[in-house]
């Protein structure tokens, strides 16, 4: 039995009503609740990704700037191997007539930073100064100046260019491995 009001409705529809609207409310609710949880997974996803590349970033500019600095490292290491005289009881070798000492025997004078110039004239001094012969890039040379280090040349010194040139790499390495760490 359906109970009619003064105003024509009836209970059943007004059921109907509530049960609608419910329904809307629940359909509400749950459309809000999946868009929040989206938007937070996109804010979290968003998140990652600008952390993810951020740490990338600083790993390219770490390693860019390691190399750099390697790189200058080196430049400077082998400007003062070759350029530099070795002056003192066995000198020779580096700018201008620069030689001095014992066993004097150096680069042709003018000529700045060689040990590959032949020698004569003034370019060798002292009291076993012998700058009759062209001494090669390595220092070892024929019949240049005599001693433990000849023309002031870098071949005395391939074991300090030796020790940098594996210090260089182990930084590298071991900046590379860190850097992926990150």
């Amino acid at each position: 039995m359906v109970v009619v009001g003064e105003d024509g409705s009836s209970s059943s529809s007004v059921v109907v009503v509530v049960v609608r609207v419910v329904v809307v409310v629940v359909v509400v609710r749950v459309v809000v609740v999946v868009v929040v949880v989206r938007v937070v997974v996109v804010v979290v996803v968003v998140r990652v990704v600008v952390v993810v590349v951020v740490r990338v970033v600083v790993v390219v500019v770490v390693v860019r700037v390691v190399v750099v600095v390697v790189v200058v490292r080196v430049v400077v290491v082998v400007v003062v191997l070759v350029c530099s005289s070795s002056r003192g009881s066995d000198g020779g070798g580096g700018v201008d007539s620069n030689s001095s000492g014992s066993d004097g025997g150096g680069s042709s004078n003018g000529v700045p930073c060689s040990s590959t110039v032949c020698g004569n004239g003034n370019n060798s001094s002292g009291s076993d100064g012998d700058g009759s012969s062209c001494s090669s890039s390595d220092g070892v040379g024929v019949g240049n100046s005599s001693g433990s280090d000849v023309d002031g040349s870098v071949g005395g010194d391939v074991m300090v260019v030796i020790v940098v040139v594996v210090m260089v790499v182990v930084e590298i390495i071991v900046v590379m491995v860190v850097g992926v760490g990150v």
